[in-house]
């Protein structure tokens, strides 16, 4: 049994609400229950170092339409928050 009380964090800036942009929590509970947004053709871009942006990270990277997956945090890799052998996994799914 797992029981988690997650939400999606906004950031509080202007265009979050524009179609395209998917909040980590959804967009992998999406994908989990077989609805994952349309991403044909696109390159995705994921904001934060956590481990919802890591996981969606990956996760978008395995949908077979998407091209491009860049990751952005606001500090180093080392102070990433999401825990090591997740980034390491995320780094090489993407082929870095």
């Amino acid at each position: 049994l797992a029981i988690g009380a997650h939400r999606c964090r906004t950031l509080g800036i202007a265009g979050e609400d524009k179609e395209g942009v998917y909040p980590g929590v959804d967009f992998l509970r999406d994908v989990a229950l077989g609805n994952p947004p349309d991403l044909s053709g696109k390159r995705v871009g994921v904001v934060g170092g956590g481990d919802v942006a890591i996981d969606a990270a990956r996760v978008a990277r395995r949908q077979p339409e998407v091209t491009d997956v860049t990751i952005y945090y606001r500090r180093t890799r080392n102070e990433m928050p999401a825990f090591e052998e997740e980034i390491e996994a995320a780094l090489q799914i993407m082929g870095e």
